[in-house]
């Protein structure tokens, strides 16, 4: 199985499933300090998922684009050398590459842990390291970083978003979060706004590649690079990004089941429990597509919920069109899009079986 599958491609138990979810809730204090820092892309700009499943083995953390895991070992480790070993060898079978880093380095150098991943992180200079790693895709095809910098100057790559935002379009697309009709994102990160193309559902399908995403100066929203083909939604996104300060990133999708309360103009209220802090989902009164007047009324929408974005992502139905998620980095508001999807399966399947 190649490297392109672990995350789309896998066939995982649900046993496998629950075990990496219970990791993920009892993650060590040494597993917690260190995801803080590779989070949201914190280090040199890289996608880090923690407690991923690899050919049936649970991994502290793994970085797609690096082909790189990384292991935190405690001392229950030294009991385990020859399972560890085991792991290590079908790893590497795979075309990845295992940093093992300790709990006493986390916790007396981290700067070193951390400089110690960037660093395995990086590009192989010899060719046989260049064959042990996942080899870049073809524009459109793969989330493969750009490293150009911008026309106003250099951009440290901890800052740039683009390679995470090809990676989750394709994901939005292919669990039906939104479709071929459009959608966008963008998000906001050092002083720069990165916004997908027109088109995004009906030229792409939800799938580019990192140098189609344009990228505005906050400050005067004047393009800095990319070509400049800004979604059509781009007032929305901008006036949230004006209003919201705690605001990261913007999602605008349209999921199959919130989409039947969006074009009923109905609100959709919080059945499941882990949408229960959201409240319920209001639909803002009826404005024309892609107009001042809808980018206002999302933002009237928000306000009063404004100090829950310290918390959580918030959401917003627009009528007869789709949903609005506002989060405070990408991760925050796609969290949000797909529990507001699942929400609204809910109550439609709930509300059917109440007449049964």
């Amino acid at each position: 199985m190649p490297p392109e599958d672990i995350i789309f491609g896998q066939r995982v138990s649900d046993e496998k499933l629950q075990l990496a979810r219970e990791l993920r809730r009892a993650m060590t204090p040494e597993e917690r300090i260190l995801w803080k820092h590779l989070r949201a892309h914190r280090l040199q700009g890289l996608h880090f998922r923690r407690q991923q499943v690899i050919d049936g083995f649970v991994v502290d953390f793994f970085c797609f684009d690096a082909a790189l895991v990384v292991e935190v070992d405690g001392g229950v480790h030294r009991a385990q050398a020859a399972y560890d070993a085991e792991r290590d060898l079908v790893l590497k079978k795979r075309g990845l590459r295992v940093v093992r880093i300790t709990n006493e380095d986390v916790r007396c150098n981290l700067a070193g842990v951390l400089a110690r991943i960037a660093e395995a992180a990086a590009p192989c200079p010899s060719p046989e390291g260049q064959a042990n790693r996942r080899q870049p895709p073809e524009p459109g095809v793969g989330a493969s970083p750009s490293r150009r910098p911008p026309k106003g100057g250099p951009m440290p790559d901890s800052l740039d978003p683009r390679p995470a935002m090809v990676e989750l379009g394709r994901l939005i697309y292919a669990r039906q979060l939104s479709d071929s009709a459009g959608g966008n994102m963008s998000v906001r990160s050092g002083g720069r706004i990165y916004i997908t193309p027109r088109y995004m559902g009906s030229r792409h399908r939800w799938s580019i590649a990192p140098e189609m995403i344009t990228v505005l100066d906050a400050a005067s929203q004047r393009v800095v690079e990319g070509p400049g083909d800004i979604s059509r939604e781009a007032r929305a996104h901008l006036a949230i990004y004006a209003a919201f300060p705690e605001a990261g990133a913007v999602i605008h999708a349209h999921p199959q089941y919130v989409q039947v309360f969006a074009c009923a103009n109905r609100p959709l209220p919080a059945v499941a429990e882990y949408t229960q802090k959201y409240g319920t989902i209001p639909c803002i009164p009826p404005s024309q597509a892609h107009s001042q007047a809808l980018a206002d009324a999302v933002v009237e929408a928000l306000r009063p919920r404004q100090a829950e974005l310290a918390e959580h992502g918030l959401a917003v139905l627009l009528p007869y069109h789709g949903i609005i998620v506002a989060g405070r980095d990408l991760d925050d508001a796609y969290d949000t899009l797909e529990r507001m999807e699942v929400n609204a399966r809910c109550a439609l399947w709930g509300a059917l079986l109440a007449r049964l």
